[in-house]
């Protein structure tokens, strides 16, 4: 993401997304076991969107340029 490329973002992504399932298969359904599992990862994964949005708009702009 550094050199303005979506890839690393999109792993993240990944990582993150494949953490549920982890989260699910080590804890359960207990709202209190998924909390330190998820949150920081989540809000790490919300920065990383918004940051893909912009790097998208930067590219297609650096494309029309």
């Amino acid at each position: 993401m550094l050199r303005q490329q979506a890839l690393g973002g999109w792993l993240y992504l990944l990582a993150w997304f494949l953490t549920i399932p982890w989260t699910i298969y080590e804890v359960g359904f207990d709202f209190w076991g998924w909390l330190p599992r998820l949150l920081g990862p989540t809000l790490i994964a919300i920065a990383v969107a918004f940051s893909l949005l912009t790097l998208s708009r930067i590219q297609k702009e650096a494309r029309h340029a």
